[in-house]
């Protein structure tokens, strides 16, 4: 067991506690090596079936009868005070386990957040029997990009919210980043919706606005997000830079018109001049990034987030480093979900549907807000006013800018999730939760990043785990493996950051098993906070 009610499979290769004990006494395993049915909870007694009967209801019936001495007799007298004694050891080692302390990478992020109320959960499962790697808080992401795609230009609020959103998910090379195109690919094929599947990126702002026009709905999947960015970033790749713009813009124009930049055409045949003169009304797109923490943190800087480029993305940041392949495992979509999707694809208004064309948008069905989702909705925008008063000066405020948006559009989507005909304050709650949470996540990322050089970043990365261990503190080989700057770096300089820490931070040094058996471990820990 792990702490926050999480417990390792016996069966795990990955060693990320992926199994959840519900309140109720049920539990469910994002493991795909436990024999589990993936679209359901289960109890003890399935749990005893599985692996002590290996499937058979009958001798697990009997002999749990005989265990639990479960007799027909309705005259048997039960032993009240064995059962309340019993009650009571079992609540008292339970509380002990809940208190104990954890390395699981997933601790800093509230349970809440690790699910998709509603039908959207569905991909949530897929994602997690299909991948070879787990990354709970991608499956998520990627849950929340299936259903940004789906509603796209379909569904709006009575605030004229849409539900396209932008996606980054930053993780370490080798830690499973990369299912997300997969299972998004995989199910708008299975629910017959592929047609909303589009390009890996865009080399130029005439590509953007040439998919839209084909596709004014869709999704594109960008590999290594990071790595492009320091490519626009950098002289001679206008074209790159000129399609980050036109992205951002998109962004914006869910409810207007994307146009084209001004062409002289006068010397254009009148054919090509007709195609610079096209415009998208309403486009939807929904972008789902990749990049790896290092690439990442290189390629941006103070202007990326000023600029408004970022603050336009959930940025979800994995802890979970490189880690072993399970077991691949196929899956189907479920039937809810390919009928909710075709269902959401294909909404409107009366019998006449004008289609998806560029420049002829559908009719959307709007979702009001109730009043107890306004009143979140308004405090949440107190707190955000706090916040960037707070971080004016320090260039980190604009990433709050936004996140009122995101979280109105991404209500949207939890509560057609939920099969609400309004957004109710369980689906707003929900949405602010999730956007805060990694609002906040990431504006400390860029805080501890965003250094002079590589020197000082990999400093402030390696402090960052060491403060983070606690009072277990951490080895130099844990650090290794956990911080790809330091990892890199030769011996000698990887005691100049020790040196560095230890004089400007304070850092310590210690065996943190002595006088016990085995080899000594000597881990280094933060100065203790006053």
């Amino acid at each position: 067991p792990t702490s926050r009610s999480r417990y390792l499979s016996p069966n795990s290769t990955s060693k990320l506690a992926g199994v959840k004990l519900f309140d109720d006494g049920r539990a469910y395993s994002h493991h795909a090596s436990d024999p589990f049915d993936s679209a359901h909870t289960f109890d003890a007694f399935e749990l005893y079936l599985q692996y002590e009967h290996q499937g058979n209801v009958s001798n697990a019936v009997r002999e749990a009868a005989q265990v639990l001495n479960v007799t027909n007799d309705p005259d048997y007298e039960y032993d009240k005070e064995a059962i309340d004694h019993g009650a009571k050891i079992a609540d008292q080692i339970l509380s002990k386990l809940s208190k104990s302390s954890s390395d699981n990478p997933l601790d800093g992020i509230p349970e809440n957040l690790l699910s998709v109320p509603g039908i959207l959960q569905d991909v949530v499962n897929y994602y997690t029997v299909t991948a070879i790697k787990p990354q709970p808080q991608f499956a998520v992401q990627c849950a929340l990009a299936f259903g940004s795609v789906v509603m796209g230009r379909r569904w709006v609020t009575d605030q004229r919210n849409f539900s396209s959103l932008y996606f980054l998910n930053i993780g370490e090379t080798g830690s499973g980043k990369e299912h997300s195109k997969t299972v998004l690919e995989e199910l708008l094929e299975e629910a017959g919706l592929d047609e909303l599947i589009g390009p890996a990126g865009y080399t130029s702002a005439a590509g953007v606005i040439s998919t839209l026009t084909k596709k004014p709905t869709h999704v594109s999947v960008v590999d290594e997000l990071g790595r492009q960015l320091k490519s626009a970033a950098a002289k001679g790749n206008q074209h790159k830079a000129d399609a980050l713009t036109s992205i951002m813009e998109c962004f914006g124009r869910q409810d207007g018109t994307l146009r084209q930049q001004g062409y002289a055409t006068n010397t254009m045949k009148s054919s090509d001049a007709e195609k610079l003169e096209k415009v998208v009304k309403r486009p939807s797109l929904t972008l789902v990034g990749m990049s790896t923490p290092s690439e990442f943190m290189q390629a941006i800087g103070g202007g990326d987030v000023a600029s408004g480029l970022l603050n336009r993305f959930v940025i979800v940041k994995s802890e979970i480093g490189v880690q072993l392949s399970q077991k691949k495992r196929r899956s189907n979509i479920s039937e809810r979900l390919a009928t909710w999707s075709k269902d959401h694809a294909h909404a409107q208004i009366g019998d006449l549907d004008l289609g998806n064309a560029h420049d002829m948008p559908p009719h959307p069905i709007e979702v009001p807000f109730t009043f107890e989702a306004e009143t979140l909705l308004r405090s949440y925008e107190e707190r955000l006013v706090d916040a960037i008063r707070r971080e004016t000066g320090t260039g980190l405020e604009a990433m709050y800018n936004r996140s009122r948006e995101i979280a109105m559009r991404l209500s949207l989507i939890i509560s057609r999730s939920m099969g609400q005909d309004e957004i109710g304050p369980d689906a707003m709650q929900w949405s602010i939760d999730y956007v805060d949470h990694y609002a906040k996540q990431t504006i400390e990322m860029f805080r501890s990043n965003m250094a002079e050089g590589p020197f000082d970043a990999a400093c402030k990365a390696v402090y960052a785990k060491i403060e983070k261990s606690g009072l277990g503190g951490i080895t130099e080989s844990q650090i290794s493996r956990t911080v790809s700057a330091f990892a890199n770096m030769e011996p000698r300089r990887r005691k100049e950051v020790f040196a560095a820490l230890q004089e400007d931070r304070g850092i310590e040094y210690r065996q943190t098993n002595e006088g016990q058996r085995g080899k000594p471990r000597f881990a280094y820990f933060a100065p203790p906070q006053h």
